[in-house]
């Protein structure tokens, strides 16, 4: 697996965590 690979992988991720945590929240959302 490249750096990169990895590099990327990682934002993702990191992107899916922050979005879970903002729809917990935010109030409304099921």
């Amino acid at each position: 697996m490249s750096d990169n690979t990895r590099a990327d992988t990682a934002r993702l991720l990191g992107w899916e965590r922050n979005t879970i945590t903002q729809k917990l929240k935010e109030p409304g959302l099921e």
